[in-house]
């Protein structure tokens, strides 16, 4: 079981790979959303791992060019998840022994159910922030990690969100096709640093058969993250995603900085 807290937050508008110092009002806002999700899991053998999240969200959006604020009442449900990953391959050695070792090759089916609210957080024209995407979408992801040695390891893995479906207002996500790759150092057993470069890439949206105000880019984050488990199955993971480039459709507000933080157990 996992408990994490997420915060994003975002006060620029950008035009292709730079700041747009005239946004247009509906994109001059700044915003912060925090996120609460309890995430579950469950191993069956050795080879398959079944689970789901519930996901909940506060958002403050303030419109500097109207001078007008939307926001959410509290934590909302959003879109609830559910989801299978599959080792296909069995190991004589310990996981993770020697890095090509097929053991540490790992494949994610999974999808999300519209549970969340539409219109909850979301601007009229700007839908990215809204709780719930109205849709199911399926996702896919596959992920391989070794280890180099008794202090360092790589890790690596890519994967595809597909968009269901439009909304009841015809408003419809892109697909976001996302890579990562990473390394990590274990100097004592109970802790972990890793670094690694994260790509987020978002097709172009659309509102009733056309191209939306916040549609589509390129986003690269550097990820630092510490990992610690002190005793038993506790454990404590924080990150923080700070964007070094993007390069965004049209023009459209974009998060400045976000982090998280879970605490979690291993039963």
């Amino acid at each position: 079981m996992r408990l994490e807290y997420g915060f994003a937050t975002g006060h620029k508008a950008y035009a292709g790979s730079v700041v747009d110092p005239n946004p247009l009002d509906i994109t001059n806002i700044s915003w912060t959303r925090h996120d609460l999700t309890l995430s579950f899991e469950h191993a069956f053998g050795d080879h398959v791992r079944l689970g789901g999240t519930l996901p909940f969200s506060m958002i403050r959006v303030h419109n500097n060019a109207w001078m007008s604020d939307v926001k959410t009442n509290g934590f909302q449900l959003g879109d609830i998840g559910a989801y299978a990953v599959f080792q296909p391959w069995e190991s004589t050695d310990p996981l993770g022994h020697h890095f090509f070792d097929p053991h540490n090759l790992q494949l994610l089916f999974g999808m999300t159910f519209p549970t969340g609210d539409e219109r909850a957080g979301s601007l009229p024209g700007l839908h990215f922030l809204q709780l719930g995407s109205g849709s199911i979408d399926p996702r896919f992801g596959v992920g391989y990690s070794g280890r180099l040695g008794r202090f360092f390891g790589l890790y690596g893995d890519v994967g595809l969100r597909l968009d269901g479906g439009a909304d009841s207002s015809g408003y419809r996500s892109g697909n976001i096709y996302t890579a990562r790759v990473g390394a990590m150092f274990t100097p004592i057993k109970y802790v972990s640093i890793a670094v690694s470069n994260e790509l987020v890439v978002r097709n172009i949206n659309y509102q009733s058969g056309g191209v939306a105000a916040e549609s589509g880019g390129v986003w690269d984050f550097f990820v630092p993250r510490v990992l610690i488990a002190p005793f038993g199955g506790f454990f404590i993971d924080a990150s923080a995603g700070i964007p070094v480039w993007r390069h965004v459709f049209l023009q459209q507000p974009v998060a400045a900085f976000n982090a998280s933080v879970a605490v979690g157990y291993y039963f």
